[in-house]
Formats: structure tokens, C-alpha cells, sequence
């Protein structure tokens, strides 16, 4: 099973990543697999979401100044939240890395827009810093480029036209770039 995506509730504050229904979020589950305080753990000392050496945190990021960066997480990576679609009933359900029919080109992680952020295309939106993003808050932090993590690991770095066209939808047909489980999906 891929990690959640998100928490129910709302993500944008300490009280919710700390849950335990948000343990199976990613933000909690990948960095306490990699020996790390998971994000719910430092919602008591905020300040180590962003410190440099924290396996979340993207150096070059614009996160809030000052005080206001500690009063609730911003995320400048972000899991792909086309991975998990919604069932009959509404809910989403947890990916499974099985359903995913082609893992090479399956975004699994994005460099996210977050609130100061420049936006390179007038189609960009959702620069928010929560937790789980599609290609329209892809940031293009890096000289208008930013990275893409797939889910069989390997990254690269893409322009923001590599994912959304002008007119703010995902590129469809998927071909060189996958946001869906089935590439068949229309991602938007």
C-alpha cells in the first residue's frame, strides 16, 4: 500500500499531522521509516520541520518568515494526489503500488508551490504548501524547473510546460509523464 496522501481533516495545522488516524499519512510514515521524527512528533518543536538537516525539508524553499512558519507545517515537496482516487462513496481510498501500471513514469512526489512562491506560468495555482499536490502547484523554484520523484525512485527535473499546458490543464495523453494509476486516466 502506498502511505496516505493526507489526514483527514485539514493537514494545514500541528494539532491534525499529530493525530493518530495521520500515522498513515506520508509525511508521518516516510520519515519514520527513515529513522526521522515524523512530522505529528515536532508539532511540540515546530522549528525542526524546517531545519535543514530534516529529511521534509527543501533548502531554498520560500517558507514563511519569521514566527509564522511555526504555526503550522508548510510542505514544499508534496505527494502526487492524483495516486488516490475517490471511491462510490466519496472517500479515498490508500493506493495500492500494484495498480500502478507504469511505476517509471508515476510521479510520486512533487516540489510544491508554497505561498511566496513565483509562479512561472499564469496557470499554476494551489500554491498553498499542504501536504498533497497536483502538477498545476508544481514550483519552479530552480530557474523555472523544479523536481519530480517517480515511484521507482529515480528524479528529474522538469519545466513547469513539461506538466500543465496554458490553459492550466495536465498535459493528457499521458506519456512521458504520469500523475493516474492507469495512464489511460485523464489526470485533470
Amino acid at each position: 500500500m502506498l502511505p496516505r496522501e493526507d489526514a483527514p481533516g485539514s493537514d494545514r495545522d500541528w494539532s491534525t499531522v499529530r493525530k493518530p488516524e495521520a500515522s498513515e499519512a506520508w509525511y508521518n510514515a516516510l520519515p519514520a521509516l527513515m529513522g526521522a521524527a515524523t512530522v505529528g512528533e515536532l508539532s511540540d518543536h515546530p522549528e525542526g520541520f524546517y531545519h535543514d538537516s530534516y529529511p521534509l525539508a527543501v533548502p531554498g524553499a520560500p517558507y514563511p518568515k519569521g514566527s509564522k512558519k511555526f504555526k503550522r507545517p508548510y510542505f514544499a515537496i508534496a505527494m502526487n494526489s492524483r495516486l488516490q482516487r475517490r471511491n462510490k462513496d466519496g472517500e479515498k481510498e490508500p493506493g495500492m503500488l500494484a495498480a500502478i501500471q507504469d511505476q517509471v513514469r508515476t510521479v510520486a512526489f512533487l516540489e510544491r508551490g508554497m505561498p511566496r512562491d513565483q509562479m512561472v506560468s499564469k496557470a499554476q495555482r494551489g500554491f498553498t504548501g499542504e501536504p498533497k499536490a497536483n502538477a498545476r502547484a508544481f514550483a519552479g523554484r530552480h530557474n523555472e524547473k523544479g523536481l519530480l520523484l517517480f515511484l521507482d525512485g529515480h528524479t528529474e527535473v522538469r519545466s513547469v510546460s513539461d506538466l500543465i499546458e496554458k490553459t492550466g490543464r495536465i498535459i493528457y495523453p499521458q506519456v512521458d509523464i504520469i500523475w493516474t494509476p492507469n495512464p489511460e486516466e485523464d489526470p485533470n
